[in-house]
Order: structure tokens, then sequence, then C-alpha cells
């Protein structure tokens, strides 16, 4: 197993500052720096460039924090994998994601079936709103959603994680982005009907995208479609990728997983 104080020197790497890096280890600023002049003696090279008023990395240095990155990783998985074999994990996970989770999760789930093969996982996509009663209801085990679902629940009865972001897009016909500057979403939400496949109800409502769009544009479209969630999600990519224009994004959804 690596040493702990190897991670001096990736704080170090990452922020630069021998000040934040021994606040992030609640350690002295001399005991950061005695340790990196330690390393670089039985390294035999320099790995920070550093004066009065500045400190990074040489190309040394940033070669040796990327390995030490994967070094790391893999430590990390190697005592995971370790814990695994010594505790025998077996059984059986309901995992539920939602409409548009499937794209970023298939290589999570890849590694984690080869990771633990004697742990069967049956995946099923929904709708966000059944996403979060079949969890209530103990149909799922956890779920892979976005994060507006935590807020069907309390917070004393679930445990959720933070996954990764995404960004949503509004995609427009080229005709119709032409007509508009370039990134202008607020005077195109004001003109044109916004097709969604928000639900009637629950974390993905058509409530919920009028408050979000009031929130972080100041407007509220006045033409509206709804259409199916399934449906639209093949649509919108097909259509995205022959025949339209993505213009200015909304903020990142956070996705995260939770489970009782």
């Amino acid at each position: 197993m690596l040493n702990k104080k190897i991670e001096y020197f990736v704080t170090l790497a990452e922020c630069l500052s021998f000040t934040q890096a021994a606040a992030v280890h609640s350690v002295s600023q001399t005991a950061i720096s005695q340790y990196i002049a330690s390393l670089e003696g039985k390294l035999q090279v320099r790995l920070f460039n550093r004066n009065a008023h500045s400190v990074s990395l040489t190309d040394a240095g940033q070669f040796f924090y990327e390995r030490v990155n994967f070094m790391l990783r893999y430590d990390k998985n190697t005592k995971k994998r370790l814990i695994a074999i010594a505790e025998q994990y077996r059984g059986h996970v309901k995992v539920g994601i939602g409409m548009y989770e499937s794209r970023h999760t298939e290589d999570f789930f890849s590694r984690f079936l080869i990771a633990h093969p004697e742990i069967k996982v049956d995946i099923f996509q929904y709708p966000y709103g059944a996403l979060t009663e079949k969890l209530k209801s103990g149909e799922l085990d956890v779920i892979l959603a976005n994060v507006l679902c935590e807020h069907a629940f309390a917070k004393e009865d679930i445990l959720s994680r933070p996954m990764f972001e995404a960004y949503n897009y509004l995609v427009a016909d080229r005709a119709i982005a032409a007509k508009y500057p370039q990134g202008d979403a607020v005077s195109m939400l004001r003109g044109e009907c916004l097709i969604t496949n928000c639900e009637d109800t629950g974390p993905n409502s058509m409530d919920m995208l009028r408050q979000m769009l009031l929130r972080e544009f100041g407007v509220v479209p006045e033409r509206f479609a709804q259409t199916d969630c399934a449906i639209a999600v093949i649509s919108s990519i097909s259509f995205s990728s022959s025949h339209s224009r993505s213009s200015t994004p909304k903020p990142r959804s956070p996705i995260w997983s939770a489970s009782k």
C-alpha cells in the first residue's frame, strides 16, 4: 500500500499552494515542505518550481503527478477488492435509472460487474416519478436519477451520492436558430414553442420546468408542447445529430444515486 504522505504531493500539485495543502491535511507548511524536499531527494529530481510568489510543477513533476494518481486509484481499488473477497459480497441488486442516465452509466456498471462477478445486477429504466415511487416501495434497491428526485424523500430516509454532471441544451432547427443572436436563449424561449418531455407530475414535471426556466432565465415560454418521455429521447438524439444545432446550454443538472 502507498505511503499516506504521497497525498501531500498530490494536493500540492493540484492547488499549487503550500498554505492550502497544509490546511487540507491539517499539518504545518513546514511538514509539507520537508516531505516534498525529501521526496525530491529520493527521486533525485525537482518536482516543483518555487519562489517567493508562486509554485508550479516541473515537467518531471507533471509526469510524476499523473503516475501517482494512477497508482492511488489502483491502490484504492485493490483495497476494495480485498474487502469484497474477505466479506464475500454476494446478492442481487435491482437498480433503476432515469431516461437520460444510461449513456453515462454503461462504463460504471461494466467495471462494477467485472469487480464483483458474484453480485447479480438487474437494471430497469423508468420516468423519474416512477423511480422515486419504486424506491419508496422497495421494488428498487438503488436509483440513478436527476438530483431533483432527492426532494421526493426525507433526508433521513436515503443515502445519496453525486455521480456526474450533464448539460441540458435547447435544440432548434437551423432556420429557427438563425432568427436569434447566437446564444440568446431568452429570446428564443419567448418567441418559440418549447417542446419538452417533462412528465405530468413528479421531480421532472412541467411545474418544475417552469420554475427552473423562471429562475435561470427570468422567462417562461407562452407556448409548450409536451411529448412522451421515451419517444422524445430517441427523437432528440436523431434530430440533433442530423438536422439541428444546439444553442446556449442550460445550467448543469447534477446526477446522483440514492439507496434506501
